[in-house]
């Protein structure tokens, strides 16, 4: 066989092998689980243009999250009790929470989230909940800059701080290539190569979990299970977490000055991931940053990771992560933003700035 018919039977094998690839590809089985949260994402979740994503506004349905659960916003796209329309001047006193999916609540009915809870606690004033999945400081930033300039009033910020926000400040800054390798372009081509092509799919298959793999392409869990790690691996904080902590310590000090020139109250809170609730590590490069950080800026701090070992102590570490947080999953189920609820309200009446 000559090269020319060897080349020949090279493109017609390719051609061949893409054809039937691309096929294999669309007909794969769905993931039930997978398309579920994919469609609730697009049912209450949009793009932002002044800060990247948030809620729809005036959303009312069954949202999921490992489980099913009521999502409902207000009129500005605000987790809350379905049909609530806000105005941008407050008739009394207001006080926002802004966080990240912790504080959204995701899982959870607004009513049974901490946020929720504070609501249902203080009738005379106005709860507000700016939180939203996947926020950092720089979207907390953007998001108060967007409300401040429509004229949205409020007297007191309560920020609730992530451990993950230290990797979402890379994203949102342009560099989530340094912390995903998902995003690599090598890894992106693997990936269009495996849904378009069955010899791919196979090798794919056989070397995705070796370590010459990982080494030359990345690691694709690496994004996720670095995330929680940061405060207490050393490798991981020289790598990307150092960076992280300066970004958002940044764009804090700037939603710090926002709210003294506006006359506003602020306070900031840190809380534990399961990682470090099983680790026991209950004192970390989150904690102590933070509270000096508050020192320095004199912000009101509050670290509920003293209250959840106190908890650990009396129910034992076990029972704490399968009561307080959705099965298979790091965030708080019903009774855990009951438990935030009752520790973040008793220390901000202990601090003085009780709502």
């Amino acid at each position: 066989m000559n090269k020319f018919n060897i080349l020949i039977n090279f493109v017609v094998f390719l051609m061949l092998d893409i054809f039937v690839g691309t096929l294999y590809g669309r007909l794969r089985l769905p993931n039930p689980v997978t398309d579920m949260g994919e469609k609730s994402e697009k049912a209450f979740r949009c793009r932002e243009k002044d800060f990247h994503h948030g809620l729809r506004p005036n959303v009312d349905g069954q949202a999921y999250w490992n489980q099913r659960y009521r999502l409902s916003t207000d009129n500005f796209g605000f987790k809350s009790e379905p049909g609530r329309r806000l105005i941008l001047h407050a008739a009394g006193r207001r006080t926002v929470f802004l966080g990240d999916s912790f504080t959204e609540g995701i899982g959870v009915s607004y009513p049974h989230s901490f946020v929720g809870l504070f609501d249902s606690a203080y009738p005379h004033q106005e709860v507000v909940n700016m939180g939203v999945a996947s926020y950092s400081p720089k979207l907390y930033k953007e998001k108060l800059r967007h409300f401040r300039s429509r004229g949205f009033e409020y007297d007191r910020l309560i920020l609730c701080l992530d451990i993950s926000d230290i990797q979402d400040e890379i994203v949102y800054h342009g560099m989530r290539a340094r912390v995903d390798p998902r995003e690599r372009p090598l890894f992106r081509f693997i990936e269009w190569a495996t849904w378009h092509s069955l010899f791919a799919l196979f090798f794919h298959r056989l070397t995705r979990h070796t370590d010459i793999y990982h080494q030359m392409v990345g690691n694709p869990g690496k994004y996720s299970e670095e995330r929680p790690k940061w405060p207490d691996d050393v490798s991981i904080f020289n790598e990307w977490g150092r960076m992280g902590l300066t970004l958002a310590a940044a764009n804090l000090d700037t939603i710090i000055e926002m709210q003294r020139t506006d006359g506003r109250e602020m306070v900031m809170v840190v809380y534990p991931w399961p990682e470090q609730i099983r680790a026991g590590s209950f004192k970390n490069r989150q904690t102590d940053f933070w509270q000096a950080y508050c020192k320095r800026k004199k912000v009101t701090f509050i670290n509920l990771f003293d209250a959840f070992e106190r908890e650990c102590q009396r129910i034992g570490t076990k029972k704490l992560l399968s009561d307080y947080f959705i099965s298979g999953d790091v965030h708080w189920n019903k009774r855990g933003h009951s438990f935030v609820f009752s520790v973040l309200d008793s220390a901000l009446q202990s601090q003085k700035v009780g709502l």
